[in-house]
């Protein structure tokens, strides 16, 4: 292919517990990138082991971001969950 009509990289994102591993696993590619943390409707998945694997996923060498932004009200509308986020990702 020419240049400007080949990969690059990509950035990949395990934003839950069930897509550590698996998004973990792409690393080994050439121009693949990764970040790791909870997405905010994923927050009961939120523990202190969980924290520990994410701090043990970003010393992987191709890891580039860990964490979360913001707080998603869009789907989850419960108070409870409001707070939940609140409580974790403020």
């Amino acid at each position: 292919l020419p240049k400007e009509q080949s990969f690059e990289a990509c950035l990949t994102i395990g934003c839950s517990t069930d897509a550590f591993n698996p998004t973990a696993s792409m690393l080994k590619f050439d121009g693949v990138y990764g970040a790791f943390g909870i997405h905010p409707l994923s927050a009961r998945e939120w523990s202190p082991s969980v924290r520990d694997q994410i701090l043990q996923l970003q010393s992987l060498p191709n890891t580039v971001a860990v964490g979360e932004c913001g707080l998603d009200y869009h789907y989850e509308t419960s108070t409870e969950m409001r707070h939940l986020q609140q409580d974790l990702f403020v």
